[in-house]
């Protein structure tokens, strides 16, 4: 009974992971072990020095914004990063609390299907909910390989050209020389993977599970019609019969 217990949960896992392969791999990089039967000691050093990372780095983020919080120009390009680094550190913290009822809303899709269900609307030729679940993670996908080559692209640049870094902040301390300025970069850069893999996994796995439901809703209705449509054919029928055998008894 207990390794037929086992086999399930390995089997349902198996298919959480092939249908929300993208979303939760991305999801993971952002340091959340989601829909993960037991954690090795690299994924939990892994995790430790991402949190790490992005914690300082948006702290820095913080103490540059107070102390040029005079210069307005510079103000509001830092609210804009920062706006961003908040709404990420919101998406984790929640992902973290209710990482519970999250895989267990992975989970209840096991008992959906929705593969078999067509992709367009016969009548409009739009996409149905079932064919926008494979193309959210496929946009996800080249989304964020296009938006982290640009990031690192543009970085990478202005690191080279003028000395920049990777999130302008400020240091108790020196990091315009080596090697702190090198370690700073690489914190930050780690703090960016993390704000891309978080913000863009949650929400198209957020819209993934909704298409899920309304495929499901999609799939009752159809459901619905055809036992309506069978219902009327069946009193058709009925009726064509009753006419007949009473224009039989009537000649």
């Amino acid at each position: 009974m207990e390794h037929t217990k086992k086999d399930t949960h390995a089997s349902h896992n198996s298919l959480s992971e092939s249908r929300f392969k993208i979303l939760l791999l991305l999801i993971r990089m952002a340091g959340l072990q989601l829909n993960v039967k037991s954690k090795s000691m690299i994924h939990t050093i892994y995790n430790g020095i991402l949190v790490l990372c992005f914690h300082t780095s948006m702290l820095s983020l913080w103490m540059d914004t107070f102390v040029h919080r005079h210069q307005l120009v510079e103000l509001m390009k830092k609210i804009r990063i920062l706006i961003g680094t908040q709404i990420a550190t919101w998406v984790h913290f929640s992902l973290s609390y209710r990482k519970r009822e999250v895989e267990h809303l992975i989970r209840l899709t096991d008992s959906f299907t929705w593969e078999e269900l067509p992709t367009r609307d016969p009548d409009t030729g739009y996409l149905t909910m079932a064919g926008y679940i494979p193309l959210i993670q496929k946009v996800t996908k080249y989304i964020t390989l296009f938006v982290t080559l640009f990031h690192c692209t543009q970085t990478t640049v202005r690191i080279i050209l003028n000395h920049d870094m990777v999130l302008t902040s400020w240091y108790p301390f020196e990091v315009s020389g080596s090697p702190a300025y090198e370690i700073a970069n690489i914190t930050q850069g780690i703090a960016s993977i993390f704000i891309i893999c978080i913000f863009f996994g949650f929400a198209c796995l957020n819209a993934t599970l909704i298409c899920v439901a309304c495929s499901q809703l999609e799939k009752l209705r159809a459901a619905l019609l055809d036992i309506r449509q069978t219902h009327l054919t069946s009193q058709q029928e009925c009726g064509a019969e009753t006419n007949k055998k009473d224009g039989e008894g009537h000649p």
